[in-house]
């Protein structure tokens, strides 16, 4: 394994994680706001007639909110980066792999990223962005072609309890989404090297990197 393509593929890694950094970064600031207004709403509403108060916050932090929106379109385009340079990882160790006895090795990782349902995920959603169906899901989809996450409308929020005023609340989130590609239709892994996952956007984003520092190590190990 060539030196090169482990710097190369180390520097993907971090451009990866930094993706995966803003979609969070973009979302805990949704969720920030969501609270902070939904407080203002206690005040303003909800203290005589929670009905009320819960109606207009749900509309508050509906698809159309300006917000919202601003936050999700942070997200989504973090989220096209982490799979943009997720998959330069491989590319990078397979060029540093070119030429070396290391090359059987980057075989079994390609054949296992064919294999997995997880990297075969993030490989087509990736491929997506080029070649992919862009009318494939649901109209309220925002789409970025690669990454097919949705932002649910706000009928579809995961219900939560306030227990401070006895009202149920619903918080946005990010909901992973089939791809179609050339190839096929890719859903949301819920396999990820024989181990059942949830197949959240953080379960997919995390064990992505790990899988990622893990090759890399390995790559070391191979270095000449």
């Amino acid at each position: 394994m060539k030196k090169a393509g482990i710097v190369a593929a180390e520097r993907e890694l971090e451009w990866t994680t930094a993706g995966w950094h803003a979609v969070k970064v973009a979302w805990e600031q949704e969720l920030k706001g969501t609270w902070a207004n939904f407080s203002n709403l206690v005040d303003d509403n909800v203290s005589n007639n929670v009905k009320t108060g819960t109606a207009a916050f749900s509309a508050f932090v509906g698809s159309e909110n300006p917000r919202t929106l601003q936050n999700f379109n942070e997200a989504r385009r973090g989220w096209c980066a982490f799979l943009l340079h997720a998959n330069r990882v491989f590319s990078k160790l397979e060029q540093g792999a070119k030429g070396t006895a290391s090359l059987p090795w980057h075989g079994t990782i390609r054949r296992a990223r064919k294999k997995d349902p997880l990297l075969q995920y993030i490989y087509q959603a990736r491929d997506a962005e080029n070649h992919g169906d862009p009318t494939l899901g649901q109209d309220t989809v925002v789409k970025c072609g690669a990454p097919n996450v949705q932002m649910l409308s706000a009928a579809e929020f995961p219900v939560l309890e306030a227990r401070i005023i006895g009202a149920t609340v619903g918080l946005p989130m990010l909901l992973l989404l089939p791809v179609k590609t050339r190839s096929g239709i890719y859903t949301p892994p819920t396999r990820h090297f024989e181990q059942d996952i949830r197949p959240s956007i953080e379960v997919v984003a995390e064990l992505t990197l790990t899988y990622l520092a893990q090759i890399i190590t390995d790559a070391k190990s191979r270095m000449i």
